[in-house]
């Protein structure tokens, strides 16, 4: 099973978000620009994963302890920037690393039961596109500079293990489990 752990997009807020990207999608360019109904923030991304572990990785998520908390989705870029973008994201505003603090505890849960820890640091953003080759891409990031997309702030009350099924047409995604935050 291919699994990744994620804090999901209110439907209000990816409906705001499918009208920001309408410009970007008339543009030919070699983007995969995600489908608005998986839009997510991922936490951890586990990959193929034997179904016997599940019951670890279910342990591990419940051993969480951190309260629901508020989340600003804000500002607009690329990594690794707009001269030579490979991912177009919208931003994360946390002040208080609240997310942050969440996939961490995550990461770290998981390590007790055997996943290997992340190395790299955590970057909270939310990605809507991959860029799939260099042609029609500068137009999209002249585009991309100027947008702006206007911040939107959500209760995150839980997080969701979901399974991916890779398909010719793009990720199809199945919630495994919701984790409740208290």
């Amino acid at each position: 099973m291919r699994l990744f752990l994620a804090v999901k997009i209110p439907d209000e807020i990816k409906g705001s978000i499918a009208h920001f990207l309408e410009p970007f999608l008339g543009i030919r360019a070699k983007v995969k620009w995600v489908e608005p109904q998986n839009l997510h923030l991922t936490l951890k991304f586990l990959g193929e994963t034997p179904e016997s572990r599940l019951p670890d990785l279910k342990e591990a998520a419940q051993m969480v302890a951190i309260d629901p908390f508020e989340l600003t989705l804000s500002g607009s870029g690329a990594f690794p920037n707009l001269k030579a973008p490979r991912v177009f994201w919208i931003g994360v505003k946390e002040p208080e690393k609240r997310l942050t603090q969440l996939a961490e505890q995550i990461d770290y849960n998981l390590s007790q039961f055997g996943w290997e820890r992340e190395k790299r640091r955590f970057s909270p953003h939310l990605t809507l596109g991959r860029v799939k080759d260099r042609s029609g891409l500068a137009e999209v990031c002249r585009a991309f500079e100027q947008a702006q997309f206007e911040a939107a702030t959500y209760r995150v009350d839980s997080f969701y293990l979901v399974e991916s099924q890779l398909q010719r047409s793009g990720p199809i995604y199945t919630d495994l489990v919701r984790f409740k935050l208290d």
